[in-house]
């Protein structure tokens, strides 16, 4: 009988130990499933302030777009003006030449070639920048990261 006494005991404190071990383990469990669970809600939450701080960016890089694209048009339009005014005087200079005198046409001449000197400057200067803007672009686009 004192041998049944003595393996209940030491089943008992077995089973106890077993117990308390477990509940240990399980206690540790928790605590680690939940500062993993804080840590992938800190990421979810830094993931989602960068993906908006991205879209107000996208915002404002289309914003300013569409403005430069207004100021375009407002200049294309005003360019388109100035080129309207300029044809119609040099459509009354034309028209005026039968009855200038030498002297008047070669003045006119001497100005017309000078404008033509400066739309020439001016072309080669536009074409240059043009050329610098494609390389910038081609640039820009070789070295953007690829999306997988």
């Amino acid at each position: 009988m004192k041998n049944w006494i003595l393996a209940a005991v030491v089943a008992a404190v077995f089973a106890g130990g077993w117990w308390a071990g477990s509940v240990h383990e399980q206690a540790g469990w928790q605590a680690e499933k939940l500062a993993m669970s804080a840590e992938r809600d800190r990421q979810i939450n830094e993931a989602r302030r960068a993906e908006a701080a991205m879209r107000e960016q996208i915002r404002k890089v289309q914003a300013d777009a569409a403005e430069r694209e207004k100021r375009i048009t407002a200049d294309a339009a005003a360019a388109g003006r100035a080129a309207g005014r300029l044809r119609d005087e040099i459509a009354g200079l034309r028209r005026g030449l039968s009855a200038a005198t030498a002297e008047a046409n070669r003045r006119t001449a001497d100005a017309a070639l000078d404008v033509f000197q400066q739309c020439t400057d001016e072309y080669r200067s536009v074409a240059e920048a043009a050329d610098q803007h494609a390389s910038d672009a081609v640039t820009l686009d070789q070295a953007w990261p690829e999306s997988n």
